[in-house]
């Protein structure tokens, strides 16, 4: 519940559109609680810091900044390159999804990896 102790109970409207039921029930049936100004919680943190926080972390994931955006903010600008980071994720293969590694593979391979950093 510490969740809710920073980021404040959330409104009906949240508790409404969130996909599990049981969830916001156990939600309402906890103590209202009013959000924490992080730059009460973090009295140190850069002010671009807490503007980044604030936008990443709200209870209603369709308020968050998405991850292209929270990348792009100022407060990463030292860490962000567009040419890397801008491009799409790869997609997941699924089609070999269900095939099986032996045991004896995956141990070697382990063990050359191992290997690799003692020589």
């Amino acid at each position: 519940m510490c969740i809710i102790k920073i980021l404040g109970t959330p409104d009906a409207d949240t508790l409404a559109s969130m996909d599990s039921d049981e969830a916001s029930e156990f939600i309402m049936m906890q103590p209202k609680h009013d959000d924490i100004d992080f730059t009460l919680l973090l009295p140190n943190a850069p002010p671009l810091a807490i503007d980044l926080l604030t936008k990443m972390l709200m209870f209603d994931p369709k308020e968050r900044c998405s991850v292209q955006e929270a990348l792009k903010h100022p407060y990463l600008d030292d860490l962000f390159d567009p040419d890397v980071d801008d491009k799409e994720p790869s997609p997941i293969i699924t089609e070999d999804a269900n095939y099986q590694i032996p045991n004896e593979f995956l141990k070697s391979m382990v063990y050359s990896e191992i290997e690799s950093f003692h020589t």
